[in-house]
């Protein structure tokens, strides 16, 4: 999957946008932040970003039987490359975008301009 594709999915934009500003959390933790996503959903696309090099694992621990990751974004790796950006039409989302989450994309547009802080202030 290119970086776009991944990066631009409305619950992956989400769950970046949850663990940006040097937060680290657990699977559980961003279930908890996204009550209106399945946690099987939650789960899968935390998968993809780690898989992607997008998100990586801080710690492990055992909690009861069960070993609970705790992630930590990569921003370096959470890039949208300029050929990547430059086949996107100017003011248009790309179609995979759902509407209603453009207030999310506009967030993540503005996060470098915040610094460190997230939606977590």
């Amino acid at each position: 999957m290119d970086m776009l594709g991944l990066l631009l999915h409305p619950v992956r934009l989400r769950i970046v946008h949850a663990m940006s500003g040097e937060r680290t959390r657990t699977t559980s933790d961003l279930c908890a932040r996204l009550p209106d996503v399945p946690k099987t959903t939650v789960y899968r696309h935390v998968g993809l970003l780690a898989e992607a090099g997008v998100l990586e694992v801080e710690s492990e621990q055992r909690v009861h039987g069960a070993v609970e990751r705790r992630y930590r974004l990569r921003r370096e790796q959470a890039v949208i490359d300029r050929d990547a950006a430059a086949s996107m039409s100017p003011g248009r989302p790309p179609p995979r975008v759902h509407r209603r989450h453009g207030r999310a994309a506009g967030r993540i547009r503005r996060l470098p301009r915040q610094g460190a802080r997230g939606p977590d202030r």
